[in-house]
Protein backbone atom coordinates (compact mmCIF):
# COMPACT_ATOMS: atom_id res chain seq x y z
CA UNK A 1 0.00 0.00 0.00
CA UNK A 2 -2.33 -4.13 -2.73
CA UNK A 3 -4.79 -4.09 -5.60
CA UNK A 4 -2.54 -2.69 -8.87
CA UNK A 5 0.18 -2.97 -6.30
CA UNK A 6 1.23 0.47 -5.49
CA UNK A 7 4.73 2.28 -4.11
CA UNK A 8 3.91 5.41 -2.00
CA UNK A 9 6.63 7.57 -0.49
CA UNK A 10 6.50 11.47 0.61
CA UNK A 11 8.87 13.54 2.59
CA UNK A 12 7.77 16.49 4.37
CA UNK A 13 10.62 19.37 4.24
CA UNK A 14 10.04 23.06 4.96
CA UNK A 15 12.60 25.63 4.44
CA UNK A 16 15.47 23.08 5.09
CA UNK A 17 13.18 22.37 8.28
CA UNK A 18 12.28 18.92 8.74
CA UNK A 19 9.51 17.43 9.88
CA UNK A 20 8.54 13.95 10.63
CA UNK A 21 5.80 13.12 8.26
CA UNK A 22 4.44 9.33 7.24
CA UNK A 23 6.18 8.87 3.84
CA UNK A 24 5.52 7.68 0.59
CA UNK A 25 6.64 6.94 -3.36
CA UNK A 26 3.85 6.72 -5.74
CA UNK A 27 3.91 4.02 -8.53
CA UNK A 28 2.10 2.61 -10.92
CA UNK A 29 3.29 -0.80 -11.45
CA UNK A 30 1.73 -2.15 -15.13
CA UNK A 31 3.98 -2.67 -17.52
CA UNK A 32 4.71 0.42 -19.59
CA UNK A 33 4.96 -1.23 -23.10
CA UNK A 34 2.65 0.96 -25.76
CA UNK A 35 2.03 3.59 -23.08
CA UNK A 36 3.82 6.91 -23.54
CA UNK A 37 6.66 8.04 -21.26
CA UNK A 38 5.20 9.20 -18.11
CA UNK A 39 7.02 8.89 -13.87
CA UNK A 40 7.15 5.36 -12.78
CA UNK A 41 8.01 7.15 -9.18
CA UNK A 42 6.72 10.10 -7.73
CA UNK A 43 8.27 11.52 -4.65
CA UNK A 44 6.81 14.57 -2.16
CA UNK A 45 8.78 17.12 -0.35
CA UNK A 46 7.60 20.32 1.91
CA UNK A 47 6.51 23.37 0.29
CA UNK A 48 4.49 21.16 -2.00
CA UNK A 49 7.42 20.16 -3.66
CA UNK A 50 7.09 16.52 -6.12
CA UNK A 51 9.95 14.88 -7.84
CA UNK A 52 9.05 12.52 -10.43
CA UNK A 53 11.31 9.91 -12.38
CA UNK A 54 11.04 6.90 -14.41
CA UNK A 55 14.16 5.63 -13.56
CA UNK A 56 13.99 5.89 -10.10
CA UNK A 57 17.80 7.47 -10.59
CA UNK A 58 17.36 10.89 -11.78
CA UNK A 59 14.49 13.03 -10.12
CA UNK A 60 12.90 16.13 -11.82
CA UNK A 61 10.69 18.65 -9.71
CA UNK A 62 7.06 20.24 -10.55
CA UNK A 63 5.23 22.25 -9.64
CA UNK A 64 2.30 21.39 -7.29
CA UNK A 65 0.84 24.92 -6.59
CA UNK A 66 0.51 24.56 -3.09
CA UNK A 67 3.10 25.54 -0.58
CA UNK A 68 2.54 23.10 2.62
CA UNK A 69 4.14 19.65 3.35
CA UNK A 70 2.25 16.47 1.64
CA UNK A 71 2.53 13.63 3.92
CA UNK A 72 1.21 10.93 2.16
CA UNK A 73 0.58 9.95 -1.69
CA UNK A 74 -0.66 7.05 -3.76
CA UNK A 75 -1.77 6.31 -6.85
CA UNK A 76 -5.16 4.48 -8.16
CA UNK A 77 -7.91 5.39 -10.72
CA UNK A 78 -5.15 6.43 -13.25
CA UNK A 79 -4.07 9.57 -11.17
CA UNK A 80 -1.92 10.36 -7.92
CA UNK A 81 -3.38 11.99 -5.21
CA UNK A 82 -1.34 13.71 -2.16
CA UNK A 83 -2.78 14.35 1.09
CA UNK A 84 -1.04 17.13 3.93
CA UNK A 85 -2.25 19.74 6.48
CA UNK A 86 -5.70 21.11 6.88
CA UNK A 87 -6.74 19.26 4.94
CA UNK A 88 -4.91 19.36 2.22
CA UNK A 89 -5.50 17.18 -1.16
CA UNK A 90 -4.07 17.26 -4.45
CA UNK A 91 -4.94 15.43 -7.58
CA UNK A 92 -1.67 14.46 -10.03
CA UNK A 93 -2.13 13.84 -13.86
CA UNK A 94 -1.29 10.26 -14.64
CA UNK A 95 2.03 11.75 -16.80
CA UNK A 96 2.81 13.48 -12.90
CA UNK A 97 3.40 16.96 -14.68
CA UNK A 98 -0.03 18.42 -13.48
CA UNK A 99 -1.07 19.14 -10.09
CA UNK A 100 -4.34 20.26 -8.99
CA UNK A 101 -6.00 21.24 -4.95
CA UNK A 102 -8.80 19.78 -4.27
CA UNK A 103 -11.35 20.25 -1.57
CA UNK A 104 -11.41 17.85 0.94
CA UNK A 105 -14.40 18.23 3.56
CA UNK A 106 -11.95 18.41 6.72
CA UNK A 107 -9.84 21.05 8.26
CA UNK A 108 -7.80 18.06 9.59
CA UNK A 109 -4.30 17.59 8.99
CA UNK A 110 -4.23 14.17 6.57
CA UNK A 111 -1.87 11.84 7.13
CA UNK A 112 -1.99 8.97 4.95
CA UNK A 113 -3.86 7.64 2.07
CA UNK A 114 -4.14 4.62 0.49
CA UNK A 115 -6.43 3.32 -2.60
CA UNK A 116 -8.07 -0.02 -2.69
CA UNK A 117 -12.09 -1.65 -3.84
CA UNK A 118 -12.28 1.53 -6.32
CA UNK A 119 -11.89 3.88 -3.64
CA UNK A 120 -9.49 6.30 -2.20
CA UNK A 121 -9.44 6.12 1.79
CA UNK A 122 -7.42 9.17 3.96
CA UNK A 123 -6.87 9.50 7.69
CA UNK A 124 -5.56 11.92 9.70
CA UNK A 125 -5.90 14.07 13.08
CA UNK A 126 -8.81 13.30 15.92
CA UNK A 127 -9.30 9.95 13.88
CA UNK A 128 -10.65 11.61 10.79
CA UNK A 129 -11.52 9.44 7.80
CA UNK A 130 -12.26 10.42 4.71
CA UNK A 131 -13.01 8.79 0.89
CA UNK A 132 -13.14 9.23 -2.37
CA UNK A 133 -14.46 7.54 -5.41
CA UNK A 134 -12.65 10.12 -7.98
CA UNK A 135 -10.33 11.88 -6.02
CA UNK A 136 -12.10 15.16 -6.48
CA UNK A 137 -15.23 14.35 -4.33
CA UNK A 138 -14.78 13.68 -1.05
CA UNK A 139 -16.97 12.40 2.18
CA UNK A 140 -16.35 12.26 6.22
CA UNK A 141 -17.20 8.88 6.83
CA UNK A 142 -15.68 8.74 10.52
CA UNK A 143 -14.03 10.22 13.23
CA UNK A 144 -12.52 6.90 15.14
CA UNK A 145 -10.44 8.77 17.57
CA UNK A 146 -10.91 11.76 19.06
CA UNK A 147 -7.33 13.24 20.19
CA UNK A 148 -5.59 10.84 18.47
CA UNK A 149 -3.91 11.02 14.73
CA UNK A 150 -4.03 8.07 12.38
CA UNK A 151 -0.63 8.25 10.55
CA UNK A 152 -1.08 4.40 8.90
CA UNK A 153 -3.77 3.33 6.62
CA UNK A 154 -3.59 -0.33 4.78
CA UNK A 155 -5.90 -2.46 2.73
CA UNK A 156 -6.31 -6.50 3.42
CA UNK A 157 -7.09 -9.17 1.35
CA UNK A 158 -6.86 -13.00 0.83
CA UNK A 159 -5.89 -13.74 -2.46
CA UNK A 160 -9.08 -15.47 -3.76
CA UNK A 161 -12.28 -14.62 -4.65
CA UNK A 162 -13.76 -15.74 -1.67
CA UNK A 163 -11.83 -13.71 0.62
CA UNK A 164 -11.32 -10.43 -2.02
CA UNK A 165 -14.86 -9.59 -1.19
CA UNK A 166 -13.88 -10.01 2.23
CA UNK A 167 -10.61 -7.70 2.28
CA UNK A 168 -10.87 -4.52 5.16
CA UNK A 169 -9.22 -1.49 5.65
CA UNK A 170 -6.77 -0.81 8.65
CA UNK A 171 -5.32 1.64 10.43
CA UNK A 172 -3.48 2.36 13.96
CA UNK A 173 -3.22 5.32 16.51
CA UNK A 174 -0.47 6.11 18.49
CA UNK A 175 -1.82 4.92 21.04
CA UNK A 176 -2.16 1.21 19.49
CA UNK A 177 -5.89 1.36 18.98
CA UNK A 178 -6.97 -0.86 16.11
CA UNK A 179 -10.21 -0.16 13.51
CA UNK A 180 -10.85 -2.20 10.28
CA UNK A 181 -13.34 -1.28 7.82
CA UNK A 182 -14.83 -3.43 5.04
CA UNK A 183 -15.76 -0.44 2.84
CA UNK A 184 -13.80 2.54 4.51
CA UNK A 185 -17.52 4.10 5.97
CA UNK A 186 -18.46 1.43 8.86
CA UNK A 187 -15.43 1.12 11.16
CA UNK A 188 -15.31 -1.35 14.04
CA UNK A 189 -12.43 -0.88 16.89
CA UNK A 190 -10.17 -3.99 18.08
CA UNK A 191 -8.10 -3.14 21.44
CA UNK A 192 -4.57 -4.71 20.78
CA UNK A 193 -2.05 -4.64 23.72
CA UNK A 194 1.42 -3.21 22.47
CA UNK A 195 0.47 -1.65 19.21
CA UNK A 196 1.42 1.70 20.39
CA UNK A 197 3.42 3.84 18.48
CA UNK A 198 3.64 1.97 15.34
CA UNK A 199 5.03 4.05 12.25
CA UNK A 200 4.02 2.50 9.24
CA UNK A 201 1.75 -0.40 8.02
CA UNK A 202 1.59 -2.36 5.48
CA UNK A 203 0.27 -5.82 4.07
CA UNK A 204 2.00 -8.85 2.07
CA UNK A 205 2.30 -12.53 1.29
CA UNK A 206 -0.93 -12.28 3.55
CA UNK A 207 0.55 -10.41 6.83
CA UNK A 208 -0.18 -6.77 8.43
CA UNK A 209 3.28 -6.08 9.03
CA UNK A 210 4.14 -3.14 11.51
CA UNK A 211 7.20 -1.79 12.38
CA UNK A 212 7.50 1.37 14.94
CA UNK A 213 9.78 2.81 18.02
CA UNK A 214 12.95 1.17 18.91
CA UNK A 215 13.56 -1.75 16.16
CA UNK A 216 10.04 -3.09 16.79
CA UNK A 217 8.47 -4.84 14.01
CA UNK A 218 5.13 -7.08 14.47
CA UNK A 219 2.96 -8.98 12.23
CA UNK A 220 -0.40 -10.20 12.15
CA UNK A 221 -2.21 -12.56 10.00
CA UNK A 222 -5.12 -11.27 8.19
CA UNK A 223 -8.06 -12.13 10.66
CA UNK A 224 -12.19 -12.05 9.18
CA UNK A 225 -13.90 -11.59 12.30
CA UNK A 226 -13.27 -9.97 15.86
CA UNK A 227 -9.65 -10.97 15.73
CA UNK A 228 -6.24 -9.83 14.57
CA UNK A 229 -3.26 -12.45 16.36
CA UNK A 230 0.29 -9.90 16.50
CA UNK A 231 3.70 -11.75 17.06
CA UNK A 232 6.70 -9.70 17.52
CA UNK A 233 10.15 -10.36 15.71
CA UNK A 234 13.24 -10.18 16.36
CA UNK A 235 14.89 -7.02 14.38
CA UNK A 236 18.64 -6.59 15.31
CA UNK A 237 18.28 -3.14 16.17
CA UNK A 238 16.71 -0.69 18.85
CA UNK A 239 16.96 2.38 16.12
CA UNK A 240 13.33 3.48 15.24
CA UNK A 241 11.90 2.30 11.79
CA UNK A 242 9.38 4.60 10.12
CA UNK A 243 8.87 1.94 7.03
CA UNK A 244 9.05 -1.03 5.69
CA UNK A 245 8.25 -2.55 2.36
CA UNK A 246 8.25 -5.71 0.59
CA UNK A 247 9.53 -6.82 -3.04
CA UNK A 248 11.23 -9.64 -5.47
CA UNK A 249 11.06 -12.15 -2.11
CA UNK A 250 12.79 -9.74 0.65
CA UNK A 251 11.22 -6.89 3.06
CA UNK A 252 13.39 -4.14 3.43
CA UNK A 253 13.26 -1.79 6.64
CA UNK A 254 14.52 1.41 6.98
CA UNK A 255 14.59 3.67 10.37
CA UNK A 256 16.73 6.75 12.16
CA UNK A 257 20.27 7.08 11.72
CA UNK A 258 20.58 5.19 7.85
CA UNK A 259 19.05 2.10 9.12
CA UNK A 260 18.56 -0.23 6.60
CA UNK A 261 17.59 -3.89 6.83
CA UNK A 262 16.91 -6.65 5.35
CA UNK A 263 14.79 -9.98 5.42
CA UNK A 264 13.52 -13.09 3.35
CA UNK A 265 11.28 -14.56 5.86
CA UNK A 266 10.77 -11.82 8.76
CA UNK A 267 12.48 -13.90 11.21
CA UNK A 268 16.13 -13.11 10.67
CA UNK A 269 17.09 -9.85 9.74
CA UNK A 270 20.42 -8.18 8.79
CA UNK A 271 21.53 -4.50 8.96
CA UNK A 272 22.97 -3.34 5.57
CA UNK A 273 25.02 -0.13 5.04
CA UNK A 274 23.04 2.60 3.27
CA UNK A 275 25.99 4.86 3.24
CA UNK A 276 24.06 7.72 4.89
CA UNK A 277 23.30 8.48 8.59
CA UNK A 278 20.12 10.29 7.85
CA UNK A 279 16.80 9.38 8.81
CA UNK A 280 15.29 6.71 6.81
CA UNK A 281 11.65 7.70 6.59
CA UNK A 282 10.25 5.76 3.78
CA UNK A 283 10.82 2.86 1.91
CA UNK A 284 8.84 1.13 -1.42
CA UNK A 285 9.45 -1.45 -4.53
CA UNK A 286 8.43 -1.68 -7.55
CA UNK A 287 9.66 -2.60 -11.51
CA UNK A 288 12.22 -4.52 -9.94
CA UNK A 289 13.70 -1.62 -7.44
CA UNK A 290 13.84 -0.34 -4.08
CA UNK A 291 13.35 3.01 -2.86
CA UNK A 292 14.42 4.67 0.41
CA UNK A 293 13.85 8.20 0.70
CA UNK A 294 16.09 10.51 3.78
CA UNK A 295 14.14 13.57 5.82
CA UNK A 296 16.60 15.67 4.19
CA UNK A 297 15.86 14.83 0.87
CA UNK A 298 18.07 11.78 0.36
CA UNK A 299 16.88 9.01 -2.18
CA UNK A 300 18.57 5.80 -2.28
CA UNK A 301 17.73 3.06 -4.72
CA UNK A 302 18.79 -0.43 -4.75
CA UNK A 303 17.80 -3.99 -7.18
CA UNK A 304 18.22 -6.28 -4.30
CA UNK A 305 18.10 -4.37 -0.81
CA UNK A 306 21.49 -5.03 -0.29
CA UNK A 307 23.56 -2.23 -2.03
CA UNK A 308 22.12 1.12 -2.17
CA UNK A 309 23.22 3.94 -4.45
CA UNK A 310 21.85 7.61 -4.17
CA UNK A 311 19.75 9.45 -6.61
CA UNK A 312 20.25 12.46 -8.51
CA UNK A 313 18.12 15.46 -8.39
CA UNK A 314 17.51 18.33 -10.85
Amino acid sequence: MRRTIILYISLALVSFSLILSNPGIAQDKKPASAEPPSPVYAVTFGNGLIYTSVDANTWTVRNSGVKVPLNSLTFGNNMFVAVGPNGTILTGSKDGLKWTPVKSAVTDDLWAITFAKNQFVAVGADGTVITSSDGYNWTKTAALSPGQTLKNIVYGYRDNDYFMTQGYFMTISKNGDTYKSHDGVTWEKENMKFASNISSVIYANELFIAVGTNGRIMTSPIGFGEWLSWLDRYSQTTENLYSITYGGGRYVSVGANGTIMISDDLSRWTIVDSGTKSDLSAAAYGRGKFIVVGLDGTILTSSDGRTWSPAAKK
